[in-house]
């Protein structure tokens, strides 16, 4: 199948994978434990970033943790 005959979401599945299938696993535990070892985790963003930032500050939040918006 063509790229042109593809669905919409299709190409962004298989944009999202390649993107993901470049991610190392060990910089995503990195980070993490650099989340969870923080005593106070600020976020910012500023229009349709800050809609994004404050959902990922809500459930830092509910799992625990100091996330002001």
């Amino acid at each position: 199948m063509t790229e042109a005959q593809k669905n919409p979401f299709e190409i962004a599945l298989d944009e999202l994978g390649a993107v993901l299938g470049r991610v190392d696993p060990a910089a995503i535990d990195r980070a993490c434990h650099m989340l969870a070892d923080a005593p106070q985790i600020i976020v910012y963003g500023c229009g349709r970033e800050a809609l994004q930032v404050k959902g990922f500050a809500m459930r830092l939040f509910h799992l625990g943790f100091r996330a002001p918006a």
